[in-house]
């Protein structure tokens, strides 16, 4: 996530704001300084804050560790899937499902 310097037109103060790309949404931005609302986007280079996590930035993030290199990620028991269904019951002639009906 990238981070934008702006500079606040009442006090001159620069602040830094990350913005969340494809997220659509307008964050309000307000100098941490006077509270002013009138900020000017500044051209700089980008700027990365190693110090700060998603979860800082209000970010839920569910993190699952890898599985070591070189295996091959296993299925769920006997390899049989927990949400399909084995035996599907046909569907009765004329009932639900069965396409278009000729009334």
């Amino acid at each position: 996530m990238p981070v934008y310097e702006y500079e606040c037109v009442k006090c001159g103060a620069r602040n830094e704001f990350v913005e969340f790309l494809g997220s659509g949404r307008i964050v309000a931005r307000k100098c941490r300084e006077c509270g002013g609302t009138r900020l000017r986007k500044l051209a700089s280079r980008a700027v990365f804050h190693p110090e700060v996590t998603l979860e800082d930035l209000g970010v839920n993030v569910i993190r699952q560790p890898a599985p070591p290199a070189g295996t091959v990620p296993q299925g769920p028991p006997g390899g049989k899937c927990p949400y399909c269904d084995p035996d599907p019951e046909p569907s009765a002639p004329g009932g639900a499902g069965g396409g278009p009906q000729k009334t």
